[in-house]
């Protein structure tokens, strides 16, 4: 491969992660969560979470974007539509936070009486939370709970209504049941025509395992782990067993509700290529607790979701983006980030993004130049040939100039989604007298399986699965690219300002443009791209007021059916 690197290597990688054209979906969970959703063909979708994180240090609220998946689109049918739970289950609710699922209908309210179109509410429909558009003090959103049903269609809520409203879009905020018995079960028949099948679960610390049949085969759910393979992971002991006097055959296939933290919805595609027609999925509690010191046994289910491929998009009412390849599991920046030392301060630290200091002032969207406004349960599509620009500006704080109630730096992020792929464009600008002792341009976070990497200044890839911390393939780079060695996806990020971003290279050292092969943070792994502008405190940058950071890059995104290895390995 020598003699194909550089400026002509960087463009067959270009090339070959180009997949222009497909359309991106802008969905609203909350009032501070979106989700990025670009198409990748084959019935399959990106979708980035554009959220304010948990635990956001600083404490300012600042939306961007952090976990990523690839999944496909799904209707769900939501927990009041399941039947029959049988043994202990317990009914649990959470009120809507990041990321939890939706189902959104049309109704009118006059005070505590609701009438509804889509005729699905049942009596288990009671203590369900909705937020009901324009129904609220002076036409803001009604944020309301059934506290009585009347029918498949009426019911009554409250607090009640102070603005009565007809026609208003109505957004269902789903419950959870929980299970610790052994042998528990929860059946869900799908519509008819289904051919793939997924559930809504909740990962906690206190989950525990269950095993999921379809249509009363255990080893169908094939997008599930075995039991075999959860016990060689070292997550669940080998005496769930039958081999060992368990009750799971090793062949069984299962869901494991824990997790070392929280998720109120995680999404599983359970099952694909089924044949179309009426499939019916059991989840059995098996009382079993995974081998992590003071856990618990609970089996979660807020619900299932069915479709058919290519007739469901995240636009459909109600879909969701059920899981097939996880893309970043922990949380990372892509934006450009800096390291400010302030006069008199001899360590200082970060600010803006997952590392807080961020107030933000304003966030817009526009499609094709028309300001465009998402409701929450809302979806927007970008079609091929259109493009959403959103614009986010901020001001930076640091802990370290006058206890953080001083901003040093205005904030203008501008992403923008069309057929090319999704562009970060960054501008800071400096309010104050300080040293820059590390920052970067730009950022590509993915989990580990993504283990490949090159670059544009690369003679060829390099493999990224120690988790040592390296710094893998540095180079003085325009592009670079990671991909799945064992799968068929690839990413790259392709630098705004080359230049002006990293200033020529001249403070970066030893970096550059490098993947570091990150160890673990809480059990998690990644790599991650890096545009290194300053690379050390030995290379510091003075800045001064007024001065200007660029920073930004077009990420590409490509699904490559044939195996992303044997497409890119080559080039």
């Amino acid at each position: 491969m020598r003699g194909r690197f550089g400026p002509e290597r960087g463009r067959r990688l270009r090339a070959a992660l180009r997949d222009p054209g497909r359309a991106w979906y802008i969905t609203r969970q909350t009032d501070t969560y979106w989700h990025l959703v670009r198409d990748l063909g084959a019935g399959e979708y990106l979708d980035w979470d554009f959220s304010i994180p948990a635990g956001m240090p600083g404490g300012y609220p600042c939306p961007q974007l952090v976990y990523s998946r690839i999944g496909v689109a799904m209707a769900t049918t939501d927990e009041d539509q399941v039947s029959p739970y049988t043994g202990s289950w317990v009914t649990s609710f959470v009120s809507p936070t990041s990321g939890y699922g939706s189902r959104s209908t049309t109704g009118s309210i006059s005070t505590t009486s609701l009438s509804l179109v889509d005729g699905k509410l049942t009596a288990a429909s009671v203590g369900r939370r909705m937020t009901i558009a324009g129904a609220g003090v002076g036409g803001a959103d009604l944020d309301t709970n059934i506290v009585a049903f009347g029918g498949p269609n009426t019911c009554t809520v409250s607090p009640a209504a102070s603005t009565q409203v007809s026609g208003a879009q109505v957004t269902f905020w789903p419950s959870h049941r929980w299970s610790s018995t052994a042998g528990s079960t929860v059946t869900w028949t799908s519509p008819s025509g289904t051919t793939d099948v997924g559930i809504v679960t909740v990962l906690l610390t206190n989950g525990g395992l269950a095993k999921v049949s379809v249509d009363g085969d255990a080893t169908r759910a094939t997008l599930l782990p075995t039991a075999q393979q959860v016990v060689d992971a070292g997550t669940y002991a080998a005496s769930i067993l039958t081999t060992n006097g368990g009750t799971l055959q090793p062949s069984d296939r299962v869901l494991s509700c824990y997790l070392n933290g929280s998720n109120y919805a995680e999404s599983k595609l359970i099952a694909t290529g089924l044949t179309s027609g009426v499939h019916t999925v059991t989840v059995t509690a098996t009382g079993y607790a995974p081998v992590v010191a003071g856990s618990a046994n609970r089996t979660y289910v807020t619900g299932f979701a069915a479709s058919q491929p290519g007739l469901v998009t995240p636009a459909t009412p109600g879909a969701l983006i059920l899981t097939t390849s996880r893309a970043l599991t922990q949380q990372s920046a892509l934006e450009a980030v800096y390291w400010w030392v302030p006069p008199g301060h001899p360590t200082g630290d970060f600010a803006g993004r997952l590392h807080g200091n961020e107030i933000q002032l304003s966030l817009t969207f526009a499609l094709d130049g028309t300001p465009t406004t998402i409701p929450v349960g809302g979806v927007v599509t970008v079609p091929s040939g259109s493009r959403m620009v959103i614009t986010q500006v901020t001001e930076l704080r640091h802990p370290h100039v006058n206890a953080g109630a001083t901003k040093i730096a205005d904030v203008t992020i501008v992403y923008t989604l069309d057929g090319e792929g999704m562009t970060v464009d960054t501008t800071c600008t400096s309010l104050i007298t300080a040293q820059l002792v590390s920052g970067y341009a730009a950022m590509l976070p993915l989990d580990s399986h993504y283990d490949r990497y090159t670059s544009s200044a690369l003679r060829g890839p390099v493999t990224s699965a120690s988790g040592d911390g390296s710094q893998k393939g540095a180079a003085r780079a325009w592009l670079g690219a990671l991909w799945t060695s064992g799968d068929r996806y690839a990413m790259s990020m392709e630098l705004l300002y080359p230049g002006e971003s990293t200033n020529w290279w001249q403070r970066s050292a030893p970096g550059h443009l490098f993947c570091q092969d990150r160890e673990p943070s809480g059990g998690t792994r990644i790599n991650k791209i890096y545009a290194s502008r300053i690379g050390s405190p030995a290379t510091a940058e003075p800045i001064t007021p007024g001065v200007v950071l660029k920073g930004g890059a077009i990420y590409r995104f490509k699904r490559i059916a044939g195996g992303a290895e044997q497409a890119l390995a080559g080039i």
